[in-house]
């Protein structure tokens, strides 16, 4: 996965769009004392730079893994690579986890996106979560967004990206047009 996302990002990349490709790891990729050295290789080969691709890791797995996550973390840091938390904000403390681990995006669990418009509690630990992200120049993310009330919520509460079926399906090939218009 790492090898063929590089290839894309490149071609991409060589086709004048400025991508940057989020990869997910799981579990197990933290616990693979080979991998940095895998992505290393792939980047080199490829001639590509770490800062075009983000590596998102479950909020879940830093926290069954923290050790492991430390590790490749600073790895994947010290090549450039981006970093982000998946599925973040749903532990009472999730932003404990922001403090110690140098991340450049957290991606909202897409449950607190769930009747946002009529829950303060969720607006609340939103709000909350994307001020401590921002404060620590972490760019925020909102998964799951489907429908025009969460929107306004969102932009309300700053949050920098918004990712659901709201703005666009899954797709795919990466075709878009940012000029069109």
């Amino acid at each position: 996965v790492v090898k063929n996302a590089i290839k894309e990002v490149v071609e991409q990349r060589n086709q004048g769009r400025k991508v940057n490709f989020f990869i997910n790891l799981s579990a197990s990729a933290l616990q693979d004392e080979g991998l940095l050295l895998h992505v290393c290789d792939c980047l080199r080969d490829a001639q590509a730079k770490g800062a075009w691709l983000t590596f998102q890791i479950r909020e879940d797995d830093i926290r069954a893994h923290i050790n492991s996550a430390k590790k490749l973390i600073a790895g994947l840091k010290k090549i450039k690579c981006l970093l982000a938390i998946d599925q973040f904000g749903l532990h009472k403390n999730a932003a404990s986890l922001l403090k110690h681990f140098p991340v450049d995006f957290v991606k909202f669990d897409s449950a607190l996106m769930d009747d946002l418009a009529t829950q303060q509690d969720k607006q609340d630990t939103l709000n909350e979560l994307n001020s401590l992200a921002l404060s620590l120049n972490v760019k925020t993310v909102a998964m799951g967004v489907e429908d025009a009330n969460s929107l306004a919520v969102l932009w309300t509460v700053g949050v920098n990206y918004i990712q659901g079926y709201f703005l666009q399906e899954p797709s795919e090939n990466i075709a878009y047009e940012f000029g069109a218009g």
